[in-house]
């Protein structure tokens, strides 16, 4: 009776059981364990997409390509869940249908911790990205006074049985909208959308070094990564044209991933830290003043697997 097994890149048989890291590569064919020809090659992988074909990411769009082959001496994947998976792959030799299963135990980096640190809600002035100048923003945190971040987040973790790079991809659901003194309102908004935040890849400390995109990740190293945001809004008087503004309304919401993508493999979010601020400043008797205002105080991220998505940047909106 013919017996097929499963191999590897490097043409090693893989047994029973294998390990493998969230976001690796899967480049796996089928061999007849006696010699002859295998035909009518067929694979599954047990469970609800564990696997993907790739997964992109640029400026202006992320995107998921499933796993759709499944037939084929040789297939190529990406793990895209962790935990145990069974894959099977059947096959004709010489008449005879044979079968080979595999155990594959898939893992993440270790998150030891995901903490964050927050100040608060208010209007302060704050440098204006545009002119560089300090002017009145309604703004969490950020204010020129005290230098404190709206919230600072920071990542403890262990880093999975091989090398690799570590990031964070920060998305955004935005509404702002400010109105006229004739009673018109302008509004900014991605409605239930998530856009990116700018840039794909949002810039952090790592050792002691600031402005990293990226940073490495050896077998089993211990990391900690530390950014932060202020996200704010200007408190324009006078906006084009010469109109002029009494109130001003932000509500948003931020999901700011994890992100590791092993050597020769694809970015994979491993964990989440969700949080929100909100604010109405009034113009009122000559001077602004804060109506309303709510935050996420001090939240904790999840080690969670996700592949984030977007279609637009915040750039297109704000």
């Amino acid at each position: 009776m013919p017996r097929i097994v499963i191999r590897d890149a490097q043409g090693r048989n893989l047994g029973a059981k294998a390990d493998a890291v969230i976001g690796s590569r899967i480049n796996w064919s089928v061999a007849v364990a006696e010699g002859g020809a295998a035909t009518d090659v067929r694979w599954a992988v047990a469970g609800v997409n564990p696997t993907v074909a790739g997964y992109t990411q640029a400026e202006d769009r992320a995107a998921v390509q499933p796993a759709v082959q499944t037939a084929g001496a040789a297939v190529t994947w990406y793990w895209a869940k962790t935990g145990s998976f069974q894959v099977t792959v059947r096959a004709v030799v010489d008449g005879h249908s044979c079968e080979y299963t595999v155990t594959v135990k898939v893992v993440a980096p270790t998150i030891l911790s995901f903490e964050s640190a927050t100040d608060e809600v208010k209007i302060a002035d704050c440098k204006n990205p545009t002119t560089g100048l300090d002017s009145p923003h309604l703004t969490f945190g950020g204010d020129t006074a005290t230098k404190k971040p709206g919230i600072c987040w920071t990542v403890k973790l262990i880093g999975p049985p091989c090398s690799g790079e570590v990031a964070f991809t920060q998305l955004m659901k935005i509404h702002r909208r400010r109105r006229t003194t004739t009673g018109a309102w302008e509004t900014n908004t991605s409605g239930t959308e998530y856009v990116l935040d700018e840039v794909v890849h949002y810039d952090f400390e790592e050792g002691g070094e600031d402005d990293n995109e990226t940073a490495t990740c050896m077998d089993h190293e211990n990391l900690k990564l530390v950014s932060e945001d202020s996200p704010g809004s200007p408190l324009y008087r006078n906006g084009r044209h010469g109109t002029l503004y009494d109130r001003l309304e932000v509500k948003e919401s931020f999901r700011t991933h994890l992100m590791f993508k092993p050597t020769g493999g694809i970015w994979a979010g491993v964990g989440l830290l969700e949080w929100s601020w909100s604010g109405t400043a009034v113009y009122e008797n000559g001077e602004w003043t804060l109506a309303e205002r709510d935050w996420t105080t001090c939240p904790t991220g999840t080690a969670t697997v996700r592949f984030p998505v977007w279609t637009r940047n915040r750039n297109d909106i704000m």
